[in-house]
């Protein structure tokens, strides 16, 4: 069984996080990666939550590995610790069992992704000595046999890596070793045992497919907040003569001059705060191809991002186009350029500013600039096409080339990098039981990030995610945009975050309240349902005070089942963990989910089907309205692929949920 060979192609794209990149990365991967899954865990939803949270965080943390072989080596070492964490919480029967930690890693990474000692020991990040050793050790356990002379040679004479003078005085002593030549082929049996308990795991056929369906779902919502543009009147020209001598005689040119450009010309507002503070400068660089004409305004830059504000003008027509990061933008030495170790703040291909006429405005969110950095060199070789509601992010056909215009638009933008400032915190609290701390707050010139951790157990309840309404000044709430990345290290009793606000960096705040918003989290409530398939259907119980019904089952190979859940008031579970039992009742049945469905709920409790949310774009981001899940169906499969598969009972673990909050915690800077 060997993984899918390295795509250089695939794998570049992959250390540029594009999500689509990582599902095909995963997708070509996803049999031997759910294989690996089984030695730890077998629920297949749990399996699906593993993927999940593991290309969430490759997405966010790709881009510190820069070699190919290191980037393959590191998803595998991020996958197979979910695999552990998840383990923590259930008990799974495993041939793999008997051995401890280390040797259970390596001969699963070596007998079920069939990979080398040193990949193996690149993963797991221990000597390839040590890897050797627990093969070794882990052999000897499952077989049950005892340590003898010669047998610290079988790993390698199996594996055929044995150098050929060792080979031949090996095989020299086999020829006369009854005892070796006994305990070579017990040590023989055992791996290809191990082999073919992997290769008999049943992987359902659609199981990834939720997996893609949710984070397809999770990148249409990641959108920044609309930029508000300041209207004003048209300023008083008689005053324009003394507030420049003001500003030349108090040195404030700047911010009296972009006073008076913000009544003038009605910037962003936000670019304009840039401007009067002498953090930006207005750069106007303007390249004209095929009747369109493309300017640059300015570029902000600090430690988190390079924001490159720009204007598009169609001189031909009143078609509006922006662009597109993700398609037809090239910048020249692009990986000495930026800061490569950086995560990407915005992940919107485009961004868009409030725009009138036939002039769209927006801003492009890039990596922050190396410190030797002194000039963006950007190249245009297309225009992505724009509706009038910019806003609304679905419209997009990001590969569909119909919906480009070519050109060829070439700018070198000189950029300078702002400094950040941060205050580390360190405030405890409790929300909903839950011990969290907030351990730093940076403020930036374009993005303000709140670092903090949380224990992620709290007795039967399990966190996935705490979010924010905003954090609030004596002037201003910065609102939260995009999502929350996970960091890595510190301590494993917890999980700790940074997540990305509106910069508050002219605020220059003492003090500021952290307002909460939701959390969502996994609940354990076991709950058994038997499905008599000698009954008429449907089926119906009630669970945490709703009816959930099993609709249909039509037996086959596989067996499809349909199971509904009443959308009730005041529904406690959003979404069930749980998986189909065989009529032996103790044996999970191998399950995929094929489709699904359900209705968002706002915090005011009104309720929009899955079009009417994703058409209209309704709520803001900090919203975090919930989803509840009202169908799914599934196909389930036996262990016999002529038989049909009979389930028999529907085991619950558990569900999820969202608890909104009303909380405000308050912080001094330091």
């Amino acid at each position: 069984m060997i993984i899918t060979e390295t795509d250089p192609i695939l794998i570049k794209k992959l250390q540029q996080k594009n999500m689509d990149s990582i599902i095909d990365w995963f997708e070509q991967r996803k049999i031997n990666l759910y294989k690996l899954a089984s030695v730890y865990i077998r629920n297949m939803e749990d399996i699906q939550e593993i993927f999940y949270n593991v290309m969430i965080k490759v997405q966010a943390e790709i881009h510190r590995k820069k070699k190919q072989a290191s980037s393959e080596n590191w998803v595998v070492s991020l996958f197979i610790k979910e695999c552990k964490l998840r383990n923590m919480q259930v008990t799974v029967e495993s041939v793999l069992d008997k051995l401890n930690e280390i040797s259970k890693d390596v001969l699963a990474l070596t007998y079920i992704l069939s990979i080398p000692r040193e990949q193996v020991a690149d993963i797991l990040e221990i000597p390839v000595e040590t890897v050797k050793a627990h093969l070794h050790k882990g052999i000897r356990i499952l077989s049950g046999g005892e340590e003898v002379h010669y047998q610290e040679k079988y790993i390698d004479y199996l594996s055929r890596t044995l150098d050929r003078p060792s080979k031949i005085d090996f095989e020299i002593h086999l020829h006369s070793c009854e005892i070796c030549q006994s305990g070579l082929t017990v040590f023989q049996a055992t791996i290809y045992s191990l082999i073919e308990e992997a290769d008999a795991i049943e992987v359902p056929s659609h199981f990834f497919d939720d997996v893609k369906t949710r984070l397809i779902e999770i990148e249409g919502f990641k959108k920044r907040k609309k930029q508000k543009r300041t209207k004003i009147s048209i300023g008083i020209a008689s005053s324009l003569v003394l507030l420049l001598l003001i500003g030349y005689v108090t040195n404030g040119f700047a911010y009296m001059y972009y006073s008076w450009l913000d009544l003038r010309d009605q910037e962003d507002e936000q670019l304009l705060a840039y401007l009067k503070s002498g953090i930006g400068e207005p750069l106007n660089l303007v390249q004209e191809s095929n009747g369109i004409k493309v300017t640059i305004k300015s570029a902000i830059a600090d430690d988190f991002q390079t924001l490159i504000y720009y204007e598009v003008e169609n001189l031909e027509n009143s078609e509006q186009y922006g662009i597109n990061f993700w398609n037809g933008v090239f910048v020249e030495e692009e990986m000495n350029t930026f800061d490569q170790q950086a995560i990407p703040i915005n992940h919107l291909p485009v961004q868009a500013l409030e725009s009138e006429g036939d002039v769209f405005k927006g801003i492009l969110s890039l990596l922050p600039v190396s410190s030797e950095t002194k000039t963006i060199k950007l190249n245009l070789s297309k225009l992505q096409k724009m509706e009038k509601n910019a806003e609304n992010f679905e419209w997009m056909d990001v590969y569909g080339e119909g919906s480009f215009f070519p050109g060829e638009w070439n700018f070198e933008i000189p950029v300078k990098k702002k400094e950040s400032f941060e205050h580390v915190v360190h405030k405890k609290f409790k929300v909903d039981g839950f011990p969290v701390e907030i351990e730093k707050l940076i403020i930036a010139p374009t993005i303000t990030l709140l670092q903090y951790r949380f224990e992620p157990y709290s007795g039967d309840q399990y966190i996935n995610e705490l979010f924010f309404e905003g954090i609030q000044t004596k002037k201003k709430k910065a609102k939260p945009f995009g999502w929350s990345v996970p960091i890595q290290g510190g301590d494993r009793q917890y999980n700790t975050y940074q997540s990305p606000f509106d910069s508050l960096y002219f605020e220059k705040p003492k003090e500021v309240s952290l307002l909460l918003s939701s959390l969502y989290y996994t609940k354990n409530d076991a709950y058994k349902v038997e499905i008599d398939i000698n009954k008429p259907f449907p089926q119906t119980f009630e669970y945490q005070g709703s009816d959930i019904s099993i609709d249909k089952v039509e037996l086959g190979e596989p067996t499809k089942i349909e199971i509904t859940a009443e959308m009730n008031e005041g529904r406690k579970f959003e979404s069930l963990h749980f998986e189909v039992l065989g009529q032996n009742n103790n044996s999970a049945m191998s399950m995929g989910m094929t489709d699904s469905d359900g209705v968002f709920v706002d915090l005011n409790g009104k309720i929009y089907n899955r079009d009417e949310y994703v058409q209209n774009a309704y709520m803001y981001v900090g919203d975090h309205p919930r989803y509840y899940q009202t169908k799914v169906l599934l196909e389930v499969y036996g262990e016999s692929s002529t038989e049909e598969s009979v389930p028999g009972w529907l085991q619950i673990h558990g569900y999820w949920g969202t608890t909104y909050l009303d909380d405000k915690v308050n912080i001094k800077l330091k």
